[in-house]
């Protein structure tokens, strides 16, 4: 499907760098199934070792929810001046055969989860906060330029992961009640919108020396400014690709120890509540609450699997923190 998308495309001359008869290569990447979700290959022209484009194809004709959601975030984001290359350029959105997709511009870089791996392996902390913090600084950049002044109500998904977590036995009835008396206060709070990328996985972020660059924007929407934060920090800090640290152990140091990383989370964090355009009205204890309970829902939307391996370590901490 791929390269006749492509053949399609040169024939309209809707790009014209790929208007010519050279041949072109396609790399199909191993991208996640969720629903609505886009099939992603990499163009690459002659001879080039890196591709010029990535081409995004809908899995389905009604199934095209990300495909959007990716192309109108570059678009809106495309315009914001202190983002300019960090983020892919919208191209081409168009339909071949009834099938959508769209075209974006490639970004040059390392994928950060390799580099991730390697700090965390050689428990390199100081190498784990020079690639984080560029991440940290780039997302006041993205949060502080597109704050809406419009409020909503905190973690209105947080009812519904609870329900999930009790229709998969993934947790003991009482640890659920628990959660839910710590959780549930919380759905209520209006917290300021901002354009949130929410997915800050290290898979969707480049590593490059003059800064990072920021890819698949197919699940963003105006959201809370610390979903962003807080998926980093779960993603790349406790459940690393290779971790070797008990992710319950670095649950508890984020919020108490001494170390880079941890002082890195505490004084971003802290800039979130301090006097701003997206100031966070939350304590220390609701702030450790509202992590939790956002990685809970970032667990809830990996499916049942992850969730069983990893909701333990986090129920554990809660429970025993918020008493």
């Amino acid at each position: 499907m791929s390269l006749a998308i492509l053949r399609y495309i040169r024939r309209r001359g809707l790009i014209p760098e790929l208007s010519s008869d050279q041949p072109l290569s396609v790399i199909k990447l191993n991208t996640s199934t969720l629903e609505g979700g886009a099939l992603v290959s990499l163009v690459f022209p002659p001879n080039a070792s890196h591709p010029l484009y990535a081409l995004r194809v809908a899995r389905h004709p009604e199934q095209r929810q990300g495909l959007d959601a990716n192309y109108a975030a570059l678009q809106a984001l495309s315009r914001v001046p202190v983002l300019e290359g960090t983020i892919p350029r919208p191209v081409v959105r168009d339909a071949f055969q009834g099938i959508p997709f769209t075209v974006e511009t490639c970004l040059e870089g390392s994928p950060l989860a390799i580099e991730i791996a390697l700090a965390d392996t050689e428990s390199d902390e100081q190498r784990l906060v020079h690639l984080l913090e560029p991440v940290c600084t780039w997302l006041w950049k993205l949060h502080t330029s597109t704050a809406t002044g419009e409020k909503a109500p905190f973690l209105p998904s947080i009812a519904g992961t609870l329900k999930y977590f009790e229709r998969h036995a993934l947790l003991p009835t009482e640890d659920i009640r628990a959660l839910q008396s710590y959780l549930t206060p919380l759905q209520s709070q209006p917290v300021p919108q901002v354009y949130s990328h929410n997915d800050m996985h290290p898979n969707n972020l480049l590593y490059r020396p003059d800064g990072i660059g920021v890819v698949d924007w197919e699940r963003s929407a105006p959201d809370s400014p610390l979903r962003d934060l807080f998926m980093l920090f779960t993603y790349a800090y406790l459940f690393p690709p290779d971790r070797i640290v008990p992710a319950e152990e670095r649950y508890r140091s984020l919020w108490t120890d001494t170390t880079p990383v941890c002082q890195l989370f505490r004084s971003t964090l802290h800039r979130y509540m301090s006097p701003s355009p997206i100031v966070q009205d939350l304590d220390p204890r609701r702030a450790f609450c509202s992590f939790l309970a956002h990685t809970a829902v970032a667990i809830r939307e990996t499916g049942p699997g992850f969730a069983r391996e990893r909701l333990p370590a986090i129920t554990r901490i809660l429970i025993a923190e918020t008493r």
